[in-house]
Order: C-alpha cells, then structure tokens, then sequence
C-alpha cells in the first residue's frame, strides 16, 4: 500500500492512510471556499460510499456511516469494488416496481 498520492492541486482532498492500515477520505462537513480539488482516489472512495448508501435506502436498511466505507487501496480492486457496487445497484434497480419508486427512505 502506497502511503501517500500525488496531490494535484494546493487544495485537494485525497484519502490518507490510517492507522489500521486501511485509508481516511478528506472530509469537512460544509463545503470549503475554495473548493479542493479531489484526487482520483477520493473520487472512486465518495461514488463507493454513494452507492453503498443509495442501495442501504433502497434495500430500506440504515444507511451505512460515511466513516464505515473502506476504499479498496489499488487501482484493480477499487475497480473491482465499483464493479460490485454496480452489479448490486442494477439487481436492487430490478426488483424495483413504479410504486417503489414513491415510498420514502430513511
């Protein structure tokens, strides 16, 4: 595991490590003036955690904590992450009925 990512700006969010050998996203709780620029890495980690809490509102289940995300590390298993993801969304996405589509989430 690498232990840091080319920031590509002054301002940028990444994820940085932590200490269980996992990683922590940047995160502030209103939106900092100017906006940082996110790395790649942060991007994959904000659409895997999006997804996994677009799909607990489906599934009407508590939506996971934003700090219970865990980005995969490398490139091929944050694909491979994403791609599940996806594959779950879609499978959730079908069972779906019109009526679904007007009940309310937590």
């Amino acid at each position: 595991m690498s232990s840091s990512f080319a920031e590509s700006a002054p301002a940028c969010w990444t994820l940085r490590p932590s200490d269980d050998d996992g990683w922590v996203p940047d995160w502030a709780d209103s939106e900092p003036d100017p906006t940082p620029v996110p790395t790649i890495a942060w991007l994959t980690w904000h659409i895997g955690w999006w997804w996994t809490v677009a799909i607990d509102h489906v599934e009407s289940r508590t939506p996971h904590d934003r700090a219970d995300i865990r980005w995969a590390g490398s490139g091929a298993a944050t694909i491979g992450w994403l791609r599940a993801l996806r594959t779950t969304w879609t499978m959730v996405l079908d069972r779906l009925a019109d009526a679904d589509l007007d009940r309310t989430t937590f």
